[in-house]
């Protein structure tokens, strides 16, 4: 007994874009973070410190989002350097940042707001500190190794 198995061309159709749809959502979450979007970093922002969610990270672009949960208005400028994050130039109680090179950064925030944005990290050290008048010397500063 020979048995045959009719498929419309429509339902061929269907089953074949279902599977590589399928096969599309697979890669999307093999290539990106939990939600296919890629790596994510928080930093929150204290009157005086930076707590960065991450000690390292993988060279390339992070979404990097800053919440400022002080009482002032806080930034997050992030500085690929070999300077110890203590010893950067310092002029009227600001970061000379015209001595210094490669930086990004998140503007200054509000109390109590937040802002996310895309930085592209190469392999390296970071210092990741807030550049508002003496907020530097009073210890708003970190480092993240970035691999």
């Amino acid at each position: 007994m020979k048995m045959v198995c009719k498929v419309s061309m429509r339902s061929m159709w269907i089953i074949i874009i279902a599977v590589a749809l399928g096969a599309l959502a697979v890669f999307a979450v093999a290539c990106g973070d939990d939600d296919g979007s890629g790596p994510k970093m928080k930093a929150t922002l204290k009157d005086f410190s930076i707590a960065l969610d991450r000690g390292d990270l993988a060279a390339g672009k992070v979404a990097i989002t800053a919440k400022n949960e002080g009482k002032e208005k806080h930034e997050l400028i992030a500085l690929r350097t070999d300077l110890p994050m203590d010893k950067f130039p310092v002029v009227d109680g600001k970061v000379d940042e015209n001595k210094l090179e490669g930086t990004d950064e998140i503007d200054a925030l509000d109390p109590g707001k937040s802002e996310t944005k895309t930085f592209d990290l190469p392999a390296g050290r970071y210092v990741f500190y807030c550049n508002q008048p003496k907020h530097y010397e009073q210890g708003m500063r970190t480092e993240l190794i970035v691999r």
